[in-house]
């Protein structure tokens, strides 16, 4: 018997339950993705359904559901020194991050709202291994920094500065390799438009999704 009187196998049982009961059962420091660097209102992650509010230092795993409330903004930077922005009410999913040792691949999920990307080092490997999902099409980065969201009834992928943006799904692929220029597809069921110039008040809309106050 331990000190209190209870078995060391009762006592990590009683632990792990008060831990899930107040969703701070830690993840193993593998699934680690990148942490919080700047927050702006409210946003909390949901992993193995366990809730949990977000702040500054934080860390984001594989496997979290990321959500932005109201007027909210937050800055993450990854394991590979990407830096990824979401604005307010988004939803976006790590689906996978690995960077070791120069050899990684990144696959999350922008499910709604916006999202800003400035990439890092897995962007730079071969075989475009840093992609963004959406309803829509795939988001392929590399070497860039990319928006994209919802803006004008329709997902829209534009690069701000870099080498280079894919999107793709099923029906087609555009190439985006301009700054200040982009797509948009209307979802899963058409093919992304013909690359093309966003004018200064649709870049300014979209970069006010991310900015913070």
């Amino acid at each position: 018997m331990s000190r209190s009187g209870l078995s060391p196998s009762l006592s990590v049982v009683i632990c792990l339950a008060l831990g899930l009961a107040a969703g701070t059962v830690p993840a193993a420091e593998d699934d680690m993705a990148g942490r919080i660097t700047r927050i702006q209102a409210s946003a909390v992650a949901v992993r193995d359904a366990l809730p949990r509010a977000l702040a500054v230092n934080d860390p984001i795993y594989v496997g979290d559901v990321i959500s932005t409330g109201k007027d909210a903004r937050l800055e993450a930077r990854m394991t590979d020194g990407s830096v990824l922005t979401l604005g307010e009410r988004t939803s976006f999913v790590v689906i996978d991050y690995v960077f070791r040792e120069g050899v990684g691949h990144a696959t999350s999920r922008l499910m709604s709202g916006a999202m800003l990307a400035v990439s890092g080092q897995i962007a730079k490997l071969e075989g475009n291994p840093f992609k963004i999902e959406t309803e829509a099409a795939t988001i392929g980065i590399r070497g860039t920094t990319v928006w994209g969201g919802i803006i004008d009834d329709a997902w829209g992928v534009v690069m701000l500065e870099g080498t280079g943006v894919t999107v793709e799904n099923r029906l087609g692929r555009v190439e985006i390799t301009a700054p200040d220029t982009g797509t948009s597809v209307k979802d899963s069921a058409t093919a992304p438009i013909s690359v093309r110039p966003w004018n200064a008040d649709k870049l300014a809309r979209a970069k006010r999704t991310v900015t913070f106050n």
